[in-house]
């Protein structure tokens, strides 16, 4: 794993921008395919993570607004799983 991408893109929705079930480990050439190819790769995601894939989708559809306490918060959090191994 080289990098990762979202499987809902996140200007698809800000809601799954930061959801960490929205993400998956890639290689460099896979990353830089699904950007180019979303579309194409959209049938793909939704046959490999089924239930996962159509509750990303629903949610992305949320509409959120994102205050500066919101983010401090995901900052602690990811801050903090990062330090143990995220689980």
């Amino acid at each position: 794993i080289q990098c990762a991408y979202h499987i809902v893109a996140a200007h698809e929705g800000s809601a799954v921008k930061w959801d960490l079930d929205n993400i998956v480990g890639a290689c460099h050439g896979c990353n830089r395919y699904e950007h180019f190819y979303r579309a194409k790769c959209a049938e793909k995601h939704k046959e490999m993570f089924g239930a996962r894939y159509d509750a990303l989708v629903e949610k992305a559809k949320q509409i959120v607004q994102y205050k500066r306490a919101d983010y401090e918060a995901m900052y602690t959090d990811f801050k903090a799983k990062l330090e143990r191994g995220i689980k």
